[in-house]
């Protein structure tokens, strides 16, 4: 057994995330082990804990961004010119009984929501763009985790534009709890060789007009 790298962390009191990036596809499994040199008589082993490693073309949990009003987007993603951009945020929304608590990944980290308090109105929208890659040659899929919670929760799109159209590759409506809900969605092969996708919502009300209980997010991106 060879061990590929060594990884030194920090005290940590929960979940931690290691990355790291190659340059070829990858297949690969592997075992974390956690161990304490305080203690006496040598290392022991403290926790252990699977490692599961993703050949991803995209693996967005937005922990590099910088959250804010819009804040400051990961390399490659951008405001795809709807009425409102997407927020990077971290903890709850600015608007209760909606939208997130915390993020996916720990619960503490970053995430992208829309924001939909005044003055959005029924029907704007917030687009925000992933970054272009090029098609590998296997089929390529989507996997996020979206929160759509409160009574004014209008309509997610994940879409996927052929040169000439944008296509609903995925799409939810409505209130679905305020639970993380993990979605996936199969990518049609791109004709001009190079995927270019889009997050699209749609503001809504709820029965009584009020359309500022439709705080929408998604977090933990991954195309692969």
């Amino acid at each position: 057994l060879v061990p590929l790298f060594n990884y030194a962390l920090p005290p940590f009191p929960g979940a931690v995330s290691l990355g790291f990036s190659i340059p070829v596809p990858l297949t690969a499994s592997a075992q974390m082990l956690i161990i304490d040199p305080a203690l006496v008589d040598g290392f022991a082993v403290s926790a252990g804990a699977d490692l599961n490693v993703i050949n991803a073309l995209i693996f967005e949990d937005f922990e590099t961004a910088v959250t804010g009003n819009p804040g400051t987007y990961p390399t490659g993603w951008t405001d795809g010119g709807g009425n409102y951009p997407w927020l990077v945020n971290s903890g709850g929304t600015s608007s209760s009984p909606t939208g997130p608590t915390g993020d996916h990944t720990t619960g503490s980290g970053n995430y992208m929501y829309c924001e939909t308090s005044s003055p959005v109105a029924v029907g704007q929208t917030f687009i925000l763009n992933l970054p272009p890659f090029n098609a590998p040659p296997t089929p390529v899929s989507a996997s996020f985790w979206v929160n759509m919670y409160g009574s004014s929760t209008g309509t997610l799109n994940l879409e996927e534009f052929d040169g000439t159209n944008w296509n609903v590759r995925w799409t939810l409506s409505g209130d679905q709890g305020q639970a993380w809900l993990n979605q996936t969605a199969p990518l049609m092969t791109p004709t001009g060789g190079q995927y270019v996708l889009r997050f699209h919502y749609t503001a809504a009300a709820d029965p009584t007009g009020i359309v500022y209980w439709g705080d929408t997010a998604i977090d933990d991106v991954i195309i692969q």
